[in-house]
């Protein structure tokens, strides 16, 4: 038998520690797993909202922040330039404004393109056809991930440029 009411302790802090492990397993993990694993553990039926909750904490603790990702997307893409000859990126960003003022320390993210040096020489070896395909990003931020890829003599598929855009417009592909 279980109580049927949250306890003030039980809060979405300690339930992200207790499910940590089942998201690193299964990021898309259902809530009521997370409610069925906590009512097993502590013999309280916790709400749909914590257990939300608990669930968005544990995935920031695994996988890091969304807005601490795109800060650190530069530095990223700067590593890949830097240590991956002939690899090339470039960051689309707009006046970040706050009211009715710009912001001079802040930008808004846009768009990003990147390739790597090694797909970029590999295509001389491969057939003379680029197929390009996006999918819908979902979480906080919405958006299209565009793959251009190609395929060599064995049709093994060879990646060659990515992007993460606003979404597939006829502005997007200029």
């Amino acid at each position: 038998m279980s109580i049927t009411q949250d306890h003030d302790k039980l809060d979405s802090d300690l339930i992200a520690t207790c499910v940590l492990g089942m998201i690193k397993e299964d990021p898309s993990l259902k809530i009521s797993l997370i409610q069925e694993r906590i009512n097993g553990i502590f013999n309280y039926n916790i709400s749909y909202r914590k257990a939300w909750k608990a669930k968005q904490k544990a995935i920031t603790i695994e996988y890091g922040d969304w807005d601490e990702s795109y800060v650190v997307l530069p530095s990223w893409l700067k590593h890949m330039q830097n240590h991956s000859p002939g690899s090339y990126y470039q960051i689309c960003d707009d006046d970040f404004v706050v009211g009715n003022t710009v912001s001079r320390e802040h930008r808004q993210f846009h768009r990003v393109f990147w390739t790597f040096g090694q797909c970029k020489e590999a295509f001389k070896y491969c057939k003379p056809v680029i197929q390009v395909d996006g999918t819908f990003m979902y979480g906080k931020y919405r958006g299209t991930l565009l793959i251009a890829t190609t395929q060599d003599g064995n049709s093994h598929v060879l990646p060659l440029a990515f992007a993460v855009v606003e979404g597939e417009t006829l502005t997007t592909w200029s």
